[in-house]
């Protein structure tokens, strides 16, 4: 009589013994081709690439930036682990909050208006 094989542990990571690999036998016998690359060399080779005068990782680190300026959280929680892993701690950057201008009186603010006015005027005459 053939011997009854005990199905109890089926399920996910347990398949039915009967069609297991047997002890020995690996499910992948040529393993990966030689040649071929996996992805850290993948994304090691890309970001060391040069577009222009930036590295890929550059302009990788320009996107992420500005997305994360645009409320992006995707983008700041990657910013803030690549900066986690390679910027030295620093407890001044770490500071958080909100820059509050000091308070001008009304002529220092008027002064000011009358300087921006001259930029603008100044950057429409040459402009064209």
């Amino acid at each position: 009589m053939a011997e009854h094989i005990s199905d109890d542990n089926i399920g996910k990571g347990h398949p039915p013994k009967k069609t297991r690999f047997p002890k020995g036998r690996s499910g992948n016998p040529k393993g990966r081709p030689k040649g071929r690359r996996n992805i850290s060399t993948i994304v090691e080779r890309v970001a060391h690439e040069c577009q222009g005068e930036y590295r890929t990782k550059d302009l990788i680190l320009k996107v992420l930036q500005r997305r994360a300026a645009n409320g992006d959280l995707g983008a700041k929680t990657m910013l803030d682990k690549i900066r986690a892993k390679y910027q030295p701690e620093d407890h001044a950057s770490q500071r958080r909050g909100i820059f509050v201008p000091p308070v001008l009186s009304p002529e220092e603010f008027e002064k000011m208006m009358e300087a921006q006015r001259a930029r603008t005027l100044w950057h429409q005459q040459h402009r064209e």
